[in-house]
């Protein structure tokens, strides 16, 4: 399921990700596709926004080697927050 976003990448780089880690994509879940897309020299410098549900299974060492610029919480942030941290995201 996570293919379909990997070959959207080959056509369009986008300017920023918001990423769900905790969603499980058939046989990948979210962290994994991350990995997968910062060993692609397109995705490399992209800024990711992670969003999640569960913020005990996310590791702030990993999400900082992976490049993730910001951790969300899904019970702590609304539709603006998100919006505005992809704001600050685009503009940085």
């Amino acid at each position: 399921m996570a293919q379909p976003a990997f070959e959207s990448l080959e056509r369009r780089v986008p300017d920023v990700i918001l990423l769900d880690v905790g969603m499980p994509l058939g046989e990948i879940d979210g962290g994994k596709v991350l990995a997968r897309l910062r060993e692609d020299p397109r995705g490399k410098r992209l800024p990711v926004l992670v969003l999640s549900g569960f913020g005990d299974h996310l590791n702030p060492d990993i999400m900082a080697r992976l490049g993730v610029q910001v951790v969300l919480m899904k019970a702590e942030v609304t539709g603006s927050d998100v919006a505005r941290r992809i704001d600050q995201a685009l503009r940085s």
